[in-house]
């Protein structure tokens, strides 16, 4: 394998507009405390802080009524050194957004496509409910960038790193088995092998934390997959998702479209294409599961929809650039 160019670097002027332009959008959209669902979270990050264990209600059991327990931890340790944790919860989501636009102009700058990352972060942000989901207090932002920047640390070449924030993503929610497996079938797409010693950290980071929910649970899955599972309006996410992004923005549906299978030809980008990858691994694993369709499982499919509109209007934007006659 060669070794990876020296990475473009970002120029710190639109480092600063992108830290703008998002503290305006989260102004902007959001004028709300934590989505309700946070506050299951913040319960458990509590108690855990407190020493009652994986608990929600202290005193009667430990339960895995959490989903996301690498967040749960991270406020939890928030907690124990005495910060307030919807606050923290909150900050953490308006930098994860911040996280996440700059992975993408970063992955757009590195091919000299810059055009196409602010197309895809403009379009993410002028989607309402997204930035409402991401900057909401819950894991989403923070899992959405954590995957975003699997994808961009593989496109530079660092291999180990991509593998190990994947691990993250897996500890982070159980529908991360996306990332490492995006990674894997890239692997194998493009370089025609499996990375064997990369799998090992996701495998572990899983195995880890199954253990250990076995253990204190008595169950792997989360009780609130369960119950979600139960509800008789689960929807196909599939269908749902296709549906509301092609019924809010039909161009940019079109551009979205357009990108995914050019994200199979040469050249090829690997962010752009793990990116895709992810995404119809994600949508397989939740269709199969037949879990009830709620915003924050849409927003890293609206992110990924996002760069592969970006990619496609990068395509589009370059092709009518060769054909403009030069002075």
């Amino acid at each position: 394998m060669s070794s990876p160019a020296a990475p473009r670097r970002l120029p710190l002027p639109v480092l600063v507009g992108v830290a703008v332009v998002v503290v305006s959008a989260c102004l902007l959209y959001y004028d709300q405390g934590p989505v309700d669902d946070a506050w299951i979270t913040y319960r458990y990050a509590r108690n855990l802080a407190e020493g009652a264990g994986f608990a929600f209600n202290p005193g009667h059991g430990q339960e895995q009524g959490s989903s996301t327990p690498l967040f749960t931890l991270l406020l939890a340790s928030a907690h124990a050194l005495g910060l307030d944790i919807p606050r923290i919860a909150l900050v953490l989501s308006a930098l994860s957004l911040c996280g996440i636009a700059v992975i993408i102009l970063a992955a757009f700058h590195r091919r000299g496509a810059l055009v196409g990352g602010v197309f895809a972060v403009a379009l993410l942000l002028a989607q309402r409910d997204f930035v409402h989901v991401v900057v909401g207090g819950m894991e989403t932002a923070f899992y959405v960038v954590l995957v975003l920047g699997a994808f961009e640390l593989w496109a530079r070449e660092r291999r180990g790193l991509a593998f190990g924030v994947a691990a993250l993503c897996v500890l982070t929610r159980l529908d991360g088995l996306a990332v490492p497996a995006a990674l894997v079938a890239y692997a194998l797409v493009a370089e025609r092998r499996v990375p064997w010693r990369g799998v090992a950290l996701p495998a572990a980071a899983l195995a880890l934390w199954l253990g250990v929910a076995w253990l204190l649970f008595g169950d792997p899955l989360p009780a609130s997959w369960l119950a979600k599972r139960s509800h008789t309006g689960a929807r196909l996410i599939t269908w749902h998702f296709a549906h509301q992004w092609i019924a809010s923005s039909p161009s940019h549906a079109a551009l979205a479209a357009l990108g995914a299978p050019l994200a199979l030809t040469r050249p090829r980008d690997p962010f752009v294409l793990t990116t895709l990858l992810f995404a119809c691994a994600y949508l397989v694993a939740f269709s199969l599961a037949g879990v009830e369709v709620y915003a924050w499982y849409l927003a890293p499919l609206q992110a990924a929809g996002a760069v592969l509109a970006g990619h496609g209007f990068a395509r589009v934007w370059a092709s009518l650039a060769r054909g403009r006659p030069r002075p």
